[in-house]
């Protein structure tokens, strides 16, 4: 085909604008606001990464990318940045040792339109944070959560009952164990045996949040911030329904568990739970700011060691049903240290070092699977943190999963001690195998995880029943709990 003059000079102009452009991204995406981007796979004009990115399953992406890049890389999302980190040595560099810097919390474009603002894990530094900070550190600090052993022991019976009751309905009795030890706590509120209100509608709410509060999300929205201000009606308006949905489901967590403890505190309750005391410490408690400040502690409280928990004893159990053999070790210990005459308790602790190494473990496979620091990442072996046949100094309230420094999940020691009471409970009391088929036959699945905030495994089908050696009626004495 001829060209004329004039075409030439057309295509001249158009490679100059698809040069400087191309040139400006290159830029842009070497540096922002002065300072010079990590390295990572370069992003498509407009879109970024984002379509690089598995939905489903993107830690195994960025996994992939880690491998290329280094430990700590940037990827770009629509025009949102996102530095990953991969190495727990960095990441305590960076969130502990320079906590001063790295204390804050980006913006999230969602946080605000799904209903979270008043979530403490989300909230950017400043007063409110430290205040809401304060209060927590009142009621869960290491030697005040040594007081909530009673209700974590009695609720993790209680588990153990429910899970042999209606083995196939497993996952839901985490999720009410979870909700029932910190509504105790939080409110002084006894979860209903079946379809509890409050449990149900945390449930619906925390499905939204943990799925909107992610930076891949969170770039979606801030680039297309018109998507939230559709009408409901309007076809494709998903998110603005989302968003609706999820801020009323907060607003519900908010207002009534807290106004269920208040009407106990007005009948002269005197149990002692996070928001009745500050009901009591209180002078002025109708001062609206310190009501609001109050009511959002309590229900960040109710909301994250509940899925700090569940999230847990979700991938305990998948570990326990993928690796027999832990299991039978662990129960072997548990057999020698108690016997078969009574059940575990806390005082059993300090002398169940593989049950620990579990719990440890738990945590690691949840968080951390860099391959320099723990050999064999995607393998569970409990027996890492062996030294010399010793366990070693690891603190589970250590572990990356309860965060970093100033951010630290100030509630860690009580969410520690509801899941190792749950874990050396189930150990003790149940078998946990493969399902079988009408022929005896054992079943074999692949097993699927939801992704959000954190991640968990997806119901799986599994076998549980009663150890031959262990006298299940206990559980439902009184003895049991003292």
């Amino acid at each position: 085909m001829h060209l004329n003059p004039m075409h030439w000079q057309y295509l001249v102009v158009v490679g100059v604008l698809v040069v400087s452009v191309l040139t400006l991204l290159k830029r842009r995406r070497q540096t922002v606001h002065g300072f010079r981007l990590l390295p990572g796979p370069v992003p498509l004009p407009l879109v970024g990464n984002l379509f690089s990115i598995d939905a489903k399953k993107p830690w195994m992406t960025y996994a992939e990318w880690a491998t290329r890049y280094g430990d700590i890389f940037t990827i770009r999302v629509l025009k949102q940045d996102i530095i990953v980190i991969n190495s727990e040595k960095i990441a305590r560099d960076l969130f502990e040792h320079r906590s001063n810097i790295y204390s804050d919390r980006p913006y999230l474009a969602t946080r605000d339109p799904y209903g979270w603002s008043f979530n403490l894990a989300w909230a950017q530094y400043g007063d409110k944070w430290r205040s809401q900070r304060r209060i927590f550190h009142q009621t869960f600090r290491a030697e005040v959560a040594l007081v909530f052993r009673p209700v974590q022991l009695r609720k993790a019976h209680q588990l153990v009952l429910d899970i042999l009751s209606a083995p196939h309905d497993f996952s839901k009795h985490i999720q009410k164990f979870s909700a029932a030890v910190i509504m105790s706590i939080v409110y002084d509120y006894e979860v209903a045996p079946e379809h509890d209100h409050l449990v149900e509608l945390s449930e619906r709410g925390n499905a939204l949040a943990m799925e909107s509060l992610t930076p891949e999300v969170s770039s979606i929205i801030d680039a297309f911030p018109f998507g939230k201000c559709l009408p409901e009606w309007f076809p494709g308006a998903v998110l603005r329904r989302k968003a609706d949905l999820s801020k009323h489901c907060a607003m519900q967590m908010i207002e009534e568990p807290f106004e269920y403890a208040r009407k106990r505190e007005a009948m002269g309750s005197s149990a002692s739970a996070m928001a009745l005391d500050f009901l009591r410490a209180t002078k002025d408690v109708d001062d609206p700011s310190q009501l609001q400040l109050s009511k959002d502690t309590c229900a960040t409280a109710f909301l994250v060691q509940k899925q700090q928990t569940t999230s847990t004893l979700k991938c305990f159990m998948l570990a326990m049903l993928q690796h027999p053999e832990v299991q039978e070790r662990a129960q072997a210990e548990i057999d020698a240290v108690v016997g078969t005459d009574r059940l575990p308790n806390f005082d059993d602790r300090p002398n169940l070092p593989y049950v620990e190494a579990i719990l440890l473990e738990t945590l690691r496979m949840a968080i951390d699977h860099n391959e320099d620091a723990y050999p064999e990442p995607d393998v569970f072996k409990p027996e890492r943190f062996f030294v010399g046949g010793k366990l070693r100094g690891d603190k589970s309230t250590e572990s990356l999963a309860f965060g970093f420094g100033r951010r630290a999940c100030p509630a860690r020691y009580n969410a520690d001690n509801s899941v190792w009471i749950a874990i050396v409970l189930i150990l003790c009391a149940l078998k946990i195998a493969k399902a079988r088929g009408e022929q005896g036959e054992e079943l074999d699945f692949e097993p699927t995880f939801n992704y959000g905030v954190t991640t968990s495994p997806d119901p799986f089908p599994c076998s549980i029943t009663p150890r031959l050696n262990v006298d299940i009626h206990k559980l439902s004495t009184a003895d049991s709990f003292e």
